[in-house]
């Protein structure tokens, strides 16, 4: 009998959509007309992350289904390139995203580069996928020109393209580089690459170069289409002598340019397209827009000199007076601003921002900038369309210097971020109720679920504005940066005064009022199942996430969710709590203890490389069983 009978297919299918992949798995058991909806929902993403996945893909039933299922088949994400020869002989195959990650999982050493054999079946199965729109390759080729040669030859559709991993970057010739960046889709419109581009090598160069996909005028048509289309650039390393050769003549023709960066890890100081007047000047001929970088010294430091003091008007102005337009019709944007540490800047330097980031800006540091509080943040979030990395960490200590973003302010403003390119964040975001820690005596049952569930209805509205910058690859939502985790070590600590009450010292951050449970941030995000975690599911390219000091709720489910749904994740910054115990501090209920205590066993047990947790110490937590709670907690042994 079937379930819904009077309900059309397309009906059943858009209500299929909603739902997660354990529920399609047994709705297809039910009868023939939920397995032939349901089906191509199933089969629409292959995912080959774990040993164990891999085994079972492999398996003789595994391979019949999916060669009777190809068809509907239009994602893979695999660390493993054996099941590749499966999808090589399915007849029907029609890929759109192929991801190919690092082989990080449960091991702190990478393989950046694949063999000639895996490289071989890449290649393989890139000929086979004409309509593929997007690749993202997290492992190098020891030599690159086979596997460019494919990817700008036999792409047309591509849009989006990720190539190899920082740790493997391959050399690469001027030659073939230029060659691939006017052969490749004249659809792309994002392009990242970590490549080496070195004139003296000679493997490279001596190859011969492919014959682009048109030629003559087609082939000029085709690259003036490519490079109009392209909306994001982002290219490893500095670009001098015969590396910019290569880059001009491209970025000439780039007309719709919006976005260009380098992908180097310490982007602060190596923002190289602000630095190089040549690349500058071919981006402003292309685009009429001539890019701009500001960076502010904070007062105090010893490469700032006293007389170079600047006022939060002195800032605005420079801002205000840095984009804008000129006689010749060029205007001046703002691709970096980079302002840390300056305590004196406030509302007018907030204000200036705001007025010139809705286009060209890219990189964004306020971080300790006190005066810019959390609505000016949350404006910026709203208008900031091209913004790459934000960095706005709070270092206040009392609520006239606060500068986090308040769940308040992201609410009562009730507009979507549209900085949708955003690759690193850094915010503290509070003001969550937090009845699961705070809950007090007279709360009864009943007015503790209500409570409890306004809390996670609330935290699940931000979960799904932080879900929408599906590229970010660090979210920081901790205060590591105000207090480093290898500030001290416990052995070195001075002895604790007999009759002080003190237990477990590790290391005390006298830094922070206790008004904030030194330093502990307990109206955070829980980050449980049970609160929307899954709804970041979409932050698929996710490498950092930093809770350090956040009195987060995460357990061994949300750990093993994170496996499957964060592939890219490399680090988790401030898992387990490194503060003393203080008198003050109130005994967590018997439930979280034992979440605690089955969260160090399984971290013990799996190794993820990305706990941030050393031999030495999980065994140091298996065997105090212990840890943190601030001042101001109440529990009930009854929850």
């Amino acid at each position: 009998m079937n379930p819904a009978p009077n309900l059309p297919p397309e009906i059943l299918c858009l209500i299929t959509h909603h739902l997660s992949r354990q529920d399609l798995v047994q709705i297809v058991r039910v009868n023939k007309a939920w397995y032939s909806t349901c089906s191509p929902l199933l089969w629409k993403s292959v995912r080959i992350l774990h040993p164990s996945r891999r085994l079972l893909f492999l398996s003789e039933p595994a391979q019949q289904a999916f060669l009777r299922h190809s068809r509907h088949v239009r994602s893979l994400q695999t660390r493993f390139f054996r099941p590749i020869n499966i999808f090589l002989e399915a007849p029907d195959l029609c890929l759109e995203t192929i991801d190919i990650l690092n082989n990080n999982l449960h091991s702190d050493v990478i393989d950046p580069c694949m063999s000639a054999n895996s490289e071989a079946l890449l290649i393989a199965l890139l000929n086979k996928s004409p309509h593929l729109r997007t690749l993202r390759i997290k492992r190098s080729p020891k030599v690159s020109l086979p596997l460019l040669k494919t990817i700008a030859t036999v792409l047309p559709r591509l849009q989006f393209l990720s190539l190899f991993c920082p740790q493997g970057m391959p050399w690469v010739s001027p030659t073939t580089m230029k060659a691939f960046l006017e052969a490749c889709s004249s659809e792309m419109e994002q392009l990242s690459a970590w490549v080496i581009v070195e004139e003296d090598n000679e493997e490279q160069i001596e190859s011969t170069i492919w014959k682009l996909r048109d030629k003559d005028k087609d082939a000029s048509d085709n690259k003036r289409k490519h490079q109009q289309s392209l909306r994001m650039l982002c290219l490893s390393g500095y670009f001098f002598d015969h590396e910019e050769d290569v880059v001009l003549p491209f970025l000439k023709g780039c007309k719709n340019l919006q976005s260009i960066e380098s992908p180097d890890e310490y982007r602060d100081n190596k923002c190289w397209i602000t630095d190089n007047y040549r690349i500058r000047a071919a981006i402003e001929e292309a685009t009429g827009s001539t890019l701009r970088k500001l960076t502010i010294v904070p007062l105090g430091a010893e490469s700032n000199p006293p007389e170079s003091d600047i006022t939060d008007e002195d800032v605005a102005q420079l801002i205000l007076a840095g984009q804008s337009q000129r006689s010749d019709g060029h205007k001046e944007v703002w691709h970096t601003l980079h302002l840390e540490g300056n305590s004196l800047l406030g509302p007018l330097t907030a204000d200036a921002i705001l007025q010139t980031c809705t286009s060209g800006l890219v990189w964004l540091n306020i971080s300790g900038c006190q005066g810019i509080r959390g609505h000016h943040i949350q404006t910026i979030l709203t208008t900031a369309v091209h913004l790459r990395n934000l960095d706005a960490a709070c270092r206040g200590d009392s609520e006239a210097t606060d500068s986090r973003l308040y769940v308040s302010q992201i609410l009562q403003s009730n507009t979507p971020w549209v900085c949708w390119s955003l690759r690193r964040l850094n915010v503290q975001i509070s003001g969550f109720a937090r009845p699961d820690l705070l809950r007090t005596a007279e709360m009864d049952v009943a007015s503790y679920s209500a409570a409890l569930q306004q809390s996670r209805d609330v935290q699940k509205q931000v979960y799904r504005q932080i879900a929408s910058l599906k590229y970010l690859e660090e979210l920081w939502l901790g205060d590591s940066a105000l207090f480093p985790e290898d500030f001290g070590d416990g052995d070195e600590q001075p002895p604790v005064p007999a009759g002080s009450g003190t237990k477990e010292v590790i290391w005390e951050p006298y830094m922070y009022g206790l008004k904030y449970g030194n330093g502990h941030q307990t109206t955070c995000l829980e980050l449980t199942l049970d609160s929307g975690l899954d709804i970041l599911g979409t932050l698929t390219e996710l490498r950092v996430i930093d809770i350090t000091r956040m009195k987060h709720r995460l357990g061994v489910e949300e750990m093993e969710w994170m496996e499957d749904n964060w592939p890219n994740l490399r680090t988790i910054k401030g898992l387990f709590a490194r503060l003393p115990r203080l008198p003050y501090a109130v005994m967590p209920s018997e439930n979280d203890r034992r979440r605690r205590e089955d969260l160090v066993d399984w971290v013990a047990m799996s190794r993820p490389p990305w706990s941030g947790m050393d031999e030495d110490e999980i065994e140091q937590y298996r065997e105090k069983r212990s840890f943190h709670v601030c001042e101001g907690y109440e529990s009930d042994t009854s929850i």
